[in-house]
């Protein structure tokens, strides 16, 4: 708690956040569910500044490392990435300060792994807690989408099995249990802590159409009647570009984008 408010600025935990430490702090290995929002980052962030050793976090996205360890940097917190924004020389530099026990938090994309280089200064690291973001695309589209997501066994293995914390907005109990496994554990090796992924904030309803024509002509209806950003997901590459084409005629900003560009 005196943690929480000195470097993080907060009086009080969110709903799920202490149950989840707890865990944590009794040294167990942990997969979160808690919905987006709700202080998910905070759980392998605060616990990094009482461990003796090295939180390494497993993050998808290179935006998303540097906006962290923004964060962090600016409440006093010794946070850092390694990834392929940096030089070979900024990348040793942070990893010495790592092995120097000067880093509380590191974080890597699962691809930083496949580097050799890496993994052999990783070995003079004490890794105490591995914490894996995102940790749905291990279990739903990690073969076919980030496939390195499924090797973090192998790694943690390579690690000398530090503690792990995975988390994620949503998961179902299949998925929970595919992702443990995934990590190399067994399911009585990790506490579960599920904390619903209700978003008050988000409204989810269905319009029923015939035909492409019917579908169109709602979604022109649509950006009439509403301002602002939007996005608008299809199945396949030929639908993104005809749903563009047709509502370009009232949205001239409409911008396509497929796997094929």
């Amino acid at each position: 708690e005196r943690i929480l408010s000195e470097r993080f600025g907060h009086d009080q935990f969110l709903p799920g956040q202490e149950d989840s430490l707890k865990s944590i702090l009794s040294h167990r290995n942990l997969l979160v569910v808690m919905p987006t929002g709700s202080g998910k980052s905070l759980l392998y962030q605060l616990p990094a500044l009482m461990d003796d050793g090295l939180t390494l976090v497993v993050s998808p996205l290179i935006s998303l490392m540097k906006d962290q360890v923004d964060e962090l940097e600016r409440k006093g917190v010794s946070a850092t990435f390694v990834n392929s924004s940096l030089g070979m020389e900024e990348q040793r530099a942070r990893l010495n300060a790592c092995a120097g026990g000067d880093v509380d938090l590191l974080y890597i994309a699962p691809e930083r792994f496949r580097n050799a280089g890496f993994l052999n200064m990783l070995k003079k690291i004490k890794v105490f807690r591995m914490a894996v973001d995102e940790a749905h695309c291990i279990s739903e589209w990690g073969h076919d989408f980030r496939p390195d997501y499924l090797r973090l066994a192998m790694f943690r293995e390579q690690m000398n099995k530090p503690l792990v914390t995975a988390l994620t907005a949503t998961s179902t109990k299949r998925g929970q249990q595919d992702i443990i496994k995934s990590l190399g554990l067994t399911p009585d090796e990790v506490d579960v802590h599920v904390h619903g992924f209700d978003r008050p904030n988000l409204v989810l309803s269905m319009v029923e159409t015939v035909d492409e024509s019917e579908k169109n002509n709602f979604l022109i209806d649509l950006l009439e009647r509403e301002k602002g950003p939007g996005m608008i997901y299809t199945s396949t590459r030929r639908a993104a570009e005809g749903v563009g084409a047709a509502i370009k005629t009232v949205e001239r900003s409409t911008a396509v984008y497929h796997a094929g560009m």
